[in-house]
């Protein structure tokens, strides 16, 4: 989402997921709702969600700003970083 310019809107279910979707709402790229959110705050944080302006614009800008690490190829990354932990 980040490299896409997109703002995210989340509904963590691990832990993992959750922090980064506190983190993603704490940059202004987004938002999340929990699992027990009720139906107001579902709409509420919704409909924020999909008029706000500055969610868009801080998402283009994380776009430009981390555009470099869509032309790193990660499978190549993932890869290389196994091997070298095999090799040690």
């Amino acid at each position: 989402m980040v490299l896409a310019g997109k703002p995210a809107f989340t509904l963590p279910t691990q832990i993992e997921q959750t922090f980064n979707s506190y983190r993603i709402r704490e940059v202004g790229n987004g938002d999340w709702i929990g699992r027990k959110s009720d139906n107001s705050e579902i709409q509420q944080r919704f409909q924020n969600f999909m008029t706000s302006d500055t969610m868009a614009q801080r998402a283009n800008a994380l776009a430009e700003e981390n555009a470099e690490f869509g032309e790193v190829s990660f499978v190549e990354t993932v890869c290389d970083g196994i091997e070298g932990v095999v090799r040690h």
